[in-house]
């Protein structure tokens, strides 16, 4: 299979106290979302190793996106502040490093917004759709 007849993988990582309630609440109304989205739970989306990020662009993953709690109402106020500006600061870097800025997005979303999930899910799957796979850190040939 070529590169451009690949399945997109995308990455979606989501805080514990609302991203991941948001996905389950999603569930339990039956709401679904493309296969090609792989969700891991982190405790709180200020945890986030860019590594980690840098990592899994690097090994081929087409598409990332964060969902933590909203600043206003979230279970670690503090620290969605602070997420929010160490993923904006990350973003800036991918952009400047070459990745084009819709292949990372962030998402502040409150736990029982399970619609507001998957339409999100579903918007960014469908633009990852729309820019094809990711060559870029690699390269074009390898």
């Amino acid at each position: 299979m070529g590169v451009s007849e690949r399945r997109l993988t995308i990455l979606g990582i989501l805080c514990e106290h609302a991203g991941a309630q948001a996905a389950e609440t999603a569930g339990m109304e039956g709401l679904i979302y493309s296969p090609d989205v792989r969700l891991m739970r982190l405790l709180c989306a200020a945890d986030i190793d860019h590594l980690l990020i840098l990592n899994a662009l690097w090994e081929g993953v087409d598409g990332i996106f964060v969902v933590g709690c909203p600043t206003e109402r979230g279970y670690f106020r503090g620290c969605s502040e602070l997420a929010q500006r160490r993923l904006q600061a990350m973003k800036d870097v991918l952009e400047v490093a070459g990745l084009p800025a819709e292949r990372f997005r962030t998402l502040w979303i409150e736990a029982s917004d399970g619609k507001g999930f998957v339409s999100f899910v579903n918007s960014f799957y469908e633009d990852i759709k729309r820019l094809g796979p990711w060559n870029g850190f690699r390269g074009k040939g390898e």
